[in-house]
């Protein structure tokens, strides 16, 4: 978890930014204002992984205040984040890396893989296996008669 953080959406300043730091944990760089600002002396909080497979990672995060949760797992599209079972903005950190901003206090949060392009696949798979289905009856009872 970290507190602190940059708006920056090109991906070779990015690079360049991260390289420049010293302790590349200190900050990260969002494409988005965030309200989220740290004091020197607060802590960053607490993070504990509950659950972790393919489509599916709980945390459990207790925050002073509100912070950045950051996942070092790729951002790809098809990720959802819940808070709490209430679903909040996915962060793209650093451009490659899964995140969120965590408010104060002690949260679940859920990163769950459902692609759309998952749902309209099964859709249309589900369709034309019954389209075929059809066609088959069609063709016997035509072939019966």
């Amino acid at each position: 978890m970290t507190c602190g953080w940059e708006q920056e959406s090109n991906p070779q300043e990015i690079m360049k930014k991260i390289s420049l730091l010293p302790n590349a944990g200190e900050k990260v760089f969002v494409q988005r204002e965030l309200n989220v600002s740290c004091k020197s002396h607060e802590a960053l909080g607490q993070a504990q992984i509950i659950h972790y497979s393919a489509g599916e990672m709980v945390i459990d995060v207790k925050a002073p205040s509100s912070r950045i949760l950051v996942l070092s797992d790729i951002f790809f599209p098809g990720w959802k984040v819940l808070i709490d079972d209430k679903k909040e903005q996915m962060l793209k950190v650093d451009y490659v890396l899964k995140g969120v901003v965590v408010p104060a206090g002690q949260h679940r949060v859920k990163f769950i893989y459902d692609p759309q392009s998952f749902k309209i696949g099964a859709a249309a798979s589900l369709f034309s296996l019954i389209l075929l289905i059809g066609f088959g009856v069609w063709v016997f009872l035509k072939k019966r008669s």
